[in-house]
C-alpha cells in the first residue's frame, strides 16, 4: 500500500499472485522491493523482484504513480490499481 497523507487516500499495489485461497500454495514470493520519489517529476516509482511459483524465475515489477497516487504505468497494467479513500477503523 502507498498512502497519501495530504489527500487521505491510498492505493494497493498487487505484486504477488496466488492460486490458492489461503495463500500458502502456489504463491509468488516477494524477493525485495523499494519505493522512490522523483520531486521534479512528482512521481513515485515502486520496484519489486518477484519469484514466480511456476518456474522459480525472478522477474522485475515496476509501477509509476503520480503525486495523487494515480497509476501512470505498470508492468502488469494500470487496471490493477486504484485510489481508495482512507478511513479510520474504531474498535
Amino acid at each position: 500500500f502507498l498512502y497519501n497523507i495530504k489527500d487521505n487516500n491510498f492505493t494497493e499495489i498487487p505484486v504477488i499472485l496466488s492460486d490458492s485461497e489461503d495463500g500458502n500454495e502456489k504463491t509468488d514470493l516477494l524477493m525485495g522491493d523499494q519505493v522512490t520519489y522523483d520531486a521534479k517529476k512528482r512521481q513515485y516509482t515502486y520496484f519489486a523482484n518477484v519469484k514466480n511459483y511456476k518456474d522459480g524465475k525472478t522477474s522485475p515489477f515496476k509501477i509509476t504513480l503520480n503525486v495523487n497516487l494515480k497509476c501512470i504505468s505498470s508492468t502488469i497494467g494500470c487496471e490493477t490499481t486504484g485510489i481508495l479513500a482512507a478511513e479510520k477503523q474504531i474498535k
